[in-house]
């Protein structure tokens, strides 16, 4: 596991460093599920500003019948607009899927 330490901006391997006085959150889910947690949880709790805020931070643009859905169908949009299964996919079946010649 890997752990960051946002006060001395270091990176660990120790979830308790020295001179910490509470454990560090693992890396991967302070960069990568706590903002989507965030996310999701704006949208489903109708949070307007902070969603949209959040939105155009990383890049989502909602166009034409989109930017009219609220709670579990905008939650799955976002999701399709920013992380797209279908690319995420494909790219890891190239990388990762062996050569069918060896």
């Amino acid at each position: 596991d890997s752990f960051f330490n946002a006060k001395t901006k270091t990176w660990t391997n120790v979830q308790q460093p020295e001179g910490c006085t509470e454990p560090l959150p693992r890396a991967f889910c302070q960069f990568i599920m706590t903002p989507i947690n965030q996310l999701m949880r704006a949208i489903m709790d109708d949070q307007k500003d902070k969603y949209e805020k959040m939105m155009g931070t990383l890049g989502i643009v909602l166009k034409g019948d989109d930017k009219s859905l609220t709670g579990k169908p905008l939650m799955k949009r976002t999701m399709q607009i920013w992380i797209n299964a279908a690319d995420t996919l494909l790219s890891m079946i190239v990388t990762k899927l062996p050569s069918p010649k060896q």
